[in-house]
Order: structure tokens, then C-alpha cells, then sequence
């Protein structure tokens, strides 16, 4: 039974045993199809029990919010292993060698939701601007070490165009 409250009266109407978030997904599905016309085709996210959710357990989180925020955790590392190398905590070759790892982690990734991981990086206290000047310092730290250094602006104009972006820094169209 549900029980619904109002200002007058409490009522029990006959229910399923679905939590009220798998009845939100159930009726945000609904409206998809009803929306777009065609079946519900995107990953659901993982569906909380009515006794979990009773209990206080959290949800479990799809695949795609785990992959926004492991983008935003390496993210966040590659800001403190910049903080640490501009304090001179490390050498260059020491940062790098962290930041290429950091790279490597994020193109494995492939795809973040930007507003999402956007979202999160201002939570931890870095914002678009904060993201081009990591951008700036690992170019830095690029030509230091005598490497060859990519210009993502040229790059992300023009792969955006084709609607792919591999620009690292970027969470708009990850």
C-alpha cells in the first residue's frame, strides 16, 4: 500500500513494491517513449529496492556517471601534481610522467556527460577557467621537458565540426 498525505486525510492507494526512484525511472521511461515514439534504448540506470531505499543504501550508479567521476578524480589529481610541481615538489620529468599517466586514464575513458562532469569539477573547486590554465601548465610543462606540444585550440575547433572531440581538458564534448 502507499500511503499518500494530505492536508485533510491519509489515504492508502494499492502500489507496487518499487521505491519512488524506480517509479521515476519507470515514468521518466514512459515519457521517453511516449516523447520520442521509439522504445527506450539508453542504459538504465541501475534500479534501488524498495528496502535499500528504505534502509538508506545508496543506489548504485551507472556506468556512465562512474566514467564522470573518474574523469573528474583524475582531473583533480592532475590539478595537486601541477599545485606540487609548480611548488617544485617534484621535477619536470617526475610531473610529466604523472600527468601522461593522467592523460592515458582520461582517452580510456573516451566519453564524459560535460554538464554532469562540469558539474562535479565545480564542486571540487574547478571551473572552465581553472581547466584551460591546467591545459596552459601542462603545455608548460610539455616544451620544459622538451616535448612536443600540442595546441588544443586549433584542434578542438576543428574536430569539433565533426562532432568528435578529443581534447582533454575539454568536458563539453567528452
Amino acid at each position: 500500500l502507499k500511503l499518500i498525505v494530505s492536508t485533510t486525510c491519509l489515504v492508502a492507494q494499492p502500489c507496487s513494491l518499487r521505491g519512488p526512484v524506480e517509479e521515476m525511472q519507470s515514468q521518466n521511461r514512459t515519457q521517453t517513449q511516449t516523447q520520442t515514439g521509439t522504445p527506450y534504448k539508453t542504459q538504465a540506470a541501475p534500479q534501488q529496492s524498495w528496502w535499500d531505499w528504505m534502509t538508506g543504501k545508496e543506489a548504485q550508479k551507472s556506468p556512465m556517471e562512474i566514467r564522470d567521476e573518474k574523469y573528474v578524480d583524475i582531473i583533480v589529481m592532475m590539478d595537486r601534481t601541477f599545485a606540487t610541481w609548480e611548488a617544485q615538489g617534484i621535477s619536470n620529468e617526475q610531473a610529466l610522467a604523472q600527468v601522461d599517466e593522467y592523460m592515458a586514464q582520461i582517452k580510456k575513458i573516451a566519453r564524459v556527460d560535460g554538464e554532469r562532469a562540469r558539474m562535479l569539477l565545480e564542486k571540487k573547486g574547478i571551473n572552465d577557467q581553472r581547466r584551460m590554465d591546467l591545459e596552459r601548465e601542462y603545455q608548460d610543462l610539455l616544451r620544459q621537458c622538451g616535448k612536443k606540444v600540442p595546441d588544443y585550440s586549433k584542434k578542438s575547433a576543428a574536430v569539433n565540426s565533426s562532432g568528435s572531440c578529443m581534447d582533454m581538458f575539454c568536458c563539453d564534448c567528452k
